[in-house]
């Protein structure tokens, strides 16, 4: 009965359409904006290892796949979320170095953002994907899903994989780490996303 219905994506848009059957005309896209607060650090600081930062830890995060990718790389894993027992089992089981960061606040996030060398966010389904927004903002190079909202949201500003390949996750991750006008070039259109 509504007149217009609001939404965060075109991806969320056309599943709105397709379960709802309504005309595409009455939804509309209006995208979530990122914080201000959300900024480089003002003193740029060289991590003892490469930090990849790794959002959520519900199933739709992907974080298996993201751990396994990491296995054997010389690198650290910052992942903000509640991880669950099968979680820190397979991290544990695969050596993986890593911090974990529950209930962070935003000034915590901003932080932990900054102390960051990349986001690697490979979604299995997101409707918009916020964290790329975020991290775009604090300088940080993105690894992204090519597939849901995630192209859209990042623009030009990222690296697009396959999230169901975990050798395409680790090739990303290690293209970042060794190519520096790959990742420069990734930090600007970011920037500019």
């Amino acid at each position: 009965r509504s007149a217009k219905v609001t939404t965060i994506s075109s991806q969320s848009k056309r599943d709105i359409v397709n379960l709802n059957g309504c005309h595409e005309n009455h939804v509309v896209v209006v995208p979530i904006f990122v914080s201000e607060n959300f900024v480089p650090p003002s003193v740029e600081t060289k991590n003892e290892k490469f930090v990849i930062l790794h959002v959520g830890t519900k199933a739709n995060k992907n974080l298996s796949r993201t751990i396994k990718a990491v296995a054997k790389l010389n690198c650290k894993l910052n992942i903000v979320g509640r991880l669950n027992q099968r979680q820190l089992t397979e991290l544990k089981e695969l050596n993986i170095d890593f911090e974990n960061f529950i209930d962070a606040t935003e000034d915590q996030l901003i932080t932990i953002y900054q102390q960051s060398d990349m986001l690697s966010f490979v979604s299995l389904e997101e409707g918009f994907g916020l964290p790329i927004l975020e991290a775009q903002r604090s300088g940080l190079p993105v690894m992204t899903s090519q597939i849901a909202a995630m192209p859209e949201t990042a623009g030009e500003g990222a690296l697009l994989v396959d999230p169901f390949k975990i050798d395409a996750i680790r090739e990303g991750i290690q293209t970042i780490m060794a190519e520096e006008d790959f990742r420069q070039s990734l930090i600007q259109r970011g920037f500019e996303n």
